[in-house]
Parts: C-alpha cells; sequence; structure tokens
C-alpha cells in the first residue's frame, strides 16, 4: 500500500498518468485505507481532532502497545495510525518509553502517520468533502483546524472553507464562527467568506479582532477586497511592532497596490522608531495614492559570468546594477523596485532592492528557480525538490519527484504548476502539469538540456520549450504536438511577453533577443557577456 503511495503522490511517474482530478483522490484516499464516502470523512475528520473522547482513545490505545497478544498490539497501532495527528505528542513520550516493544511500536506509528496523513491526503479528504457536501462538512473542518498538523494542512482546509463558503447552505455554519473563541477558526471563517465573495461585511469586523494574528492574517488577504481601505488601516495600525516576518509581508502586499509609486524599499526596521517612521512613510503614500504607476517598460537582464543583474530603461541603458550575486541562475522583477533572485552559488534566494540592499533572505542549498507567489509566497525549486516558504523562512509545503531531477518551473496565476522533470539517465526530459490542488493534469515530452529558470506555459497546457541541441524555440500543446516554433542560435531560456512576442536567450550569444510570432527581430540586446534571463517588465 505504501508503494502505491509514493506512486500517486510523490513521483508522478512518467509512465501514462494514473488518475487524474476526482479520481486522483479517490485512489489517493483508498491506498490510505480512507472511506470515500462523505459521513464517514466527517467522522474522519473529527477523530482527527483532539477532544476529551479522542484522548481517552488514544491512552487506551498506548496502553495495549505493551500487551502480550500480539494481535491486541497490532490492532492498537492501527488505531493510533488511524487517528493520525492528533496522538503525536503522546507517541513522541511513548517513544521514550523503557519498554522496547512500546518504544519501538511508537515509533513506528509516528512515521507512518507522517506518510499517511500528510496534507496530499488531507487535501484529498477535503475535497471529496467539498464535492460531496455532507451534513456537518463545515464543521468537521472549522473544529479540525487549530490542530492541523502544519500550514500546509491548515492551507487545504482554508481552501475546502472557501469552496463551501460559496454556497448558502453551508456558509451559514462558516458566517457563526467569526464569533468562534479560537482565533484560528475565526480568522479561516473570514478568508473563506471574503475570498468566495460572499456577504463580507461581517467579517471585516474582525479587523478589530483582540488578536494580533486574526487582525493581520485577514487584512494581508482583504486588501484588494471591498474593505480595502480599512484592511490598508489595518495593517498601518499593526507595523510599529511588526517582526521581521510581518513587516515583510505587510510591504510585500502593500506594493501590490502601490507598485512603484510607494515609498521605496529598504530593510525592515529592527526598532520600534524606525518602523513608526516606515509606517509614516506609507500613511503619506495612502493619503496621497493614485492608482498603481510603474515607470515605463524595463527589462531585467541577468548577466550570469559577470555575477550582476542590470535593469534597462526603453533604450537599453542600465537604471540599476544588482553586483556580486553568486551565479544569480534565475531572477524576477517585483513591483517596489524590488528583485528576486536564486544564487545558486551562494546557496540562498534573496530579495533585494535597487540599491542592491538584502530585503530577505533564505538558505537553500543550489536553488534553480525562485518565484514570488501570489500569496506572498516564495516558490524555490532545486532539483530534489520545489518549497514554498512564507515571509519568515518557514517551509510551508515540498513537492518530490522520485528518480527524477527538476530542471525548471512556474507556477500560474491559478496556482496550476508546469514542471520539467529529467530521468536519472540524463537523456529524456518531460513536462508535468499539476492543477492548482497539485494533481497531475498532463505529461509530453520536451527536450530540454538547460536548468534553472522558469518554463514559461498558459493555463491551456501550451508550454514555450528552448530547445539548445535542435536550435530553436517551440510552443507545444498538451498532445506535445509543435504548433509554433522559430529558429533560435542555442536558446537557454523563452517566455512570452504580454503582446504575444517571445524573449529569447542564449548559451554563446552575447545578448537577448524579442522576437514576433514570424520568427522577426522585434528587439535586440547585446553585450560583452552572456546574457542568461531576459524579463520585460
Amino acid at each position: 500500500m505504501l508503494q502505491l503511495l509514493v506512486l500517486l503522490f510523490a513521483a508522478y511517474p512518467p509512465m501514462p498518468l494514473p488518475a487524474t482530478g476526482e479520481a486522483y483522490d479517490i485512489a489517493l484516499l483508498k491506498s490510505a485505507g480512507l472511506p470515500d464516502d462523505g459521513p464517514s470523512l466527517v467522522e474522519h475528520l473529527k477523530r482527527r481532532t483532539p477532544d476529551p473522547s479522542t484522548i481517552t482513545r488514544i491512552r487506551q490505545a498506548l496502553a495495549v502497545l505493551s500487551d502480550d497478544r500480539f494481535e491486541k498490539r497490532e490492532a492498537a497501532t492501527l488505531e493510533l495510525v488511524k487517528l493520525g495527528p492528533v496522538c503525536r505528542s503522546f507517541l513522541i513520550e511513548a517513544s521514550r518509553d523503557a519498554d522496547f516493544e512500546v518504544a519501538d511500536r511508537a515509533k513506528h506509528c509516528l512515521a507512518k502517520i507522517k506518510e499517511w496523513h500528510s496534507e496530499t491526503i488531507l487535501g484529498a479528504v477535503v475535497r471529496r468533502l467539498v464535492a460531496g457536501r455532507p451534513q456537518g462538512a463545515e464543521q468537521a473542518l472549522l473544529r479540525y483546524l487549530p490542530s492541523a498538523e502544519d500550514i500546509g494542512c491548515a492551507d487545504e482546509v482554508r481552501e475546502g472553507l472557501l469552496e463551501l463558503a460559496r454556497s448558502p447552505v453551508t456558509s451559514g455554519a462558516i458566517k457563526a464562527a467569526l464569533k468562534d473563541e479560537e482565533p484560528a477558526i475565526r480568522l479561516a471563517a473570514a478568508l473563506a467568506l471574503v475570498g468566495s465573495n460572499n456577504d463580507a461585511s461581517d467579517a471585516s469586523q474582525l479587523l478589530r479582532d483582540p488578536n494580533r494574528d486574526v487582525r493581520l492574517g485577514l487584512a494581508l488577504a482583504s486588501l484588494k477586497g471591498p474593505f480595502s481601505d480599512k484592511s490598508i488601516s489595518a495593517l498601518l495600525e499593526l507595523m510599529p511592532e511588526a517582526t521581521h516576518a510581518e513587516g515583510c509581508a505587510i510591504e510585500d502586499a502593500l506594493y501590490e497596490l502601490a507598485g512603484d509609486s510607494g515609498p521605496p524599499a529598504q530593510v525592515w526596521p529592527s526598532n520600534a522608531q524606525g518602523r513608526t517612521l516606515r509606517r509614516n512613510q506609507w500613511a503619506a503614500w495612502v493619503a496621497n495614492r493614485s492608482p498603481n504607476r510603474n515607470m515605463s517598460v524595463r527589462t531585467l537582464v541577468v548577466l550570469l559570468d559577470k555575477e550582476l543583474i542590470q535593469d534597462l530603461d526603453a533604450q537599453s541603458e542600465p537604471l540599476h546594477e544588482l553586483t556580486e550575486l553568486q551565479f544569480p541562475l534565475d531572477a524576477e522583477p517585483l513591483p517596489g523596485g524590488r528583485v528576486l533572485v536564486a544564487e545558486h552559488a551562494g546557496n540562498k534566494v534573496t530579495l533585494r532592492n535597487m540599491k542592491n540592499q538584502v530585503l530577505w533572505e533564505k538558505a537553500i542549498e543550489m536553488p534553480l528557480v525562485a518565484q514570488h507567489l501570489a500569496n506572498g509566497r516564495v516558490m524555490v525549486a532545486t532539483a530534489e525538490a520545489i518549497i514554498e516558504f512564507d515571509s519568515g523562512g518557514k517551509e510551508v509545503r515540498r513537492m518530490e519527484f522520485s528518480n527524477e531531477k527538476i530542471m525548471k518551473c512556474h507556477r500560474l496565476a491559478g496556482g496550476e504548476t508546469g514542471i520539467v522533470l529529467q530521468d536519472p539517465t540524463g537523456e529524456n526530459s518531460r513536462f508535468l502539469r499539476l492543477d492548482r490542488y497539485r494533481r497531475p493534469v498532463g505529461t509530453i515530452p520536451v527536450k530540454v538540456k538547460t536548468s534553472g529558470g522558469r518554463i514559461d506555459w498558459h493555463a491551456n497546457g501550451h508550454v514555450l520549450v528552448p530547445e539548445l541541441e535542435a536550435q530553436r524555440v517551440v510552443e507545444y500543446d498538451t498532445a506535445g504536438k509543435a504548433v509554433w516554433e522559430a529558429a533560435a542560435e542555442l536558446p537557454v531560456f523563452a517566455v512570452w511577453l504580454p503582446n504575444g512576442n517571445v524573449m529569447v536567450t542564449s548559451r554563446n550569444e552575447n545578448g537577448a533577443l524579442e522576437m514576433d510570432r514570424a520568427g522577426k527581430k522585434i528587439w535586440s540586446y547585446k553585450i560583452g557577456t552572456r546574457v542568461t534571463r531576459a524579463l520585460r517588465h
């Protein structure tokens, strides 16, 4: 059974996909020995939610781990595994028991719980609940949330609540949860109502909630909603006491509104006086703000061999330069004059302003890709894993692919992820599409020979592939059929531009090239060193 689990949600094997969409979720649940019917799944979540009766069951099962009868010990072990993460603290204590049998079985349970109760399995449970909408589904999700195993599991529950909030049948219980005594439940209810475009007027009251995390979480999520001004005011009030992680999250959200018209990006102050000054700078922007104004069209270019990044104006003259980077394999321009950089040789991802000051940093071994996500998190790809980090640098979610190396990836605004994977021989690669729930949707063979940077693709499944050896850039559809191509000398990077043109960089051409759909050169940039990435912004 565990081998099947690995096949389904760890490796995404290169053979025809075993299942997609709802069938994928059903197969996951079956492989974990879980039911698929709504009422049983509600009970499954209830059992994972700590309450006096559950704790009694845990203690009873633990007591049987030392029973003389093998079948009793086996049954108790299975019971603890099925109860899941709610047993974790009890099992950690039992793993130190002087009785070897008890300690060994407790360690076994902890390992199985980690495998069987991952966010992947929980996500399938939540989605099947949303699809079936059995009685009590919203209450089961709300009550489970505070005991969620990790941020990724909590995300899955919040996604489910958002979908349930769209229905008048289930939104009533979610609205009632705005007054729950548990802060995590109040916040989840507010986020669901705001995100579902339901009547969120009651949710806005939580911007004055006594709990700081509730105020911060709701304000960040509702900046572009119907009570945007209240959300901005709430963030400004939080600024003087904000930690570095909170300050980064707040400013990141505000720059999405302000663009380049906001205060110049700077390192988040470490003292109250500096944070108050920063709050005042943003308050001045709020008082005088106009619609998001960005500078004229610019092009961010990565000069890999020189270990620097330049931001070029419309005449291809450098406006800013980021120097002393350590093999920058990927870069992304962000609002507010910020740049996210994957420094491969430096074993880190950095967020810098145009003065080259490091605003945020995350140590990670040999990063290939760094992408800023719509929720403010950062997605980083290495050859071994794709990982999401929050503003505090805490790991939120991880995807790994058995026996395959990650080469490139990119997540779309809708949450879908496209990934180029290479087999162990290094001879074959494929483009894998995952839906917003990280379930496989489709895969086609591609001829990618270089790692690092994004692979550009659209929600319709079409992907733009730089084929180094064939010396061309090709657009493939979901069946792997070439629907457009253009000659390009040793291309290593290709992206679509908003106007439909394509930007290409080459392994040995000292520059970047913009071409139209006819393959005609529209713009080019040459310099005395390799340009490995070029991004219009």
